[in-house]
């Protein structure tokens, strides 16, 4: 499978996949993480969280799923769920679904929320990397 971007599952901050695992799909949990980051780390946060779920999403508009909104959607959804189902999906993309389960939202909104907790913390939009 052909990555898009060049970015891998490997190329995240060492936070990364950790915070994510701790947050356990709940967005509340994840911003309490996500507030006791420096603002380095967590303007890093958000660009990993925006490149590795363009990762997926490649893969997945490229070959399973017709709008590009959706295939957003679904990369944001399961970045959410962690590195081991990222790597999955990276490795074969028709193990991913071909839209967010109506069922089992949790985590479709975390790319939101990372942007809002760095809004509310600094008052601005969260910066282009290496700023």
């Amino acid at each position: 499978m052909s990555d898009s971007t060049g970015f891998t599952p490997d190329d995240v901050a060492p936070n990364f996949w950790p915070t994510l695992a701790a947050a356990n799909l709940d967005k509340q949990k994840l911003e309490e993480l996500l507030q006791k980051m420096s603002r380095e780390e967590l303007v890093r946060f958000y660009w990993d969280y925006d490149r590795i779920s363009d990762t997926v999403k490649g893969d997945l508009f490229l070959e399973y799923i017709d709008s590009e909104d959706e295939a957003q959607d679904v990369g944001w959804w399961l970045v959410a769920r962690g590195e081991t189902r990222v790597r999955e999906v990276i490795a074969d993309p028709s193990k991913a679904p071909t839209e967010v389960p109506e069922d089992d939202r949790r985590g479709a909104s975390f790319f939101g929320a990372i942007a809002r907790v760095y809004s509310n913390r600094f008052h601005t939009d969260v910066p282009p990397l290496g700023t």
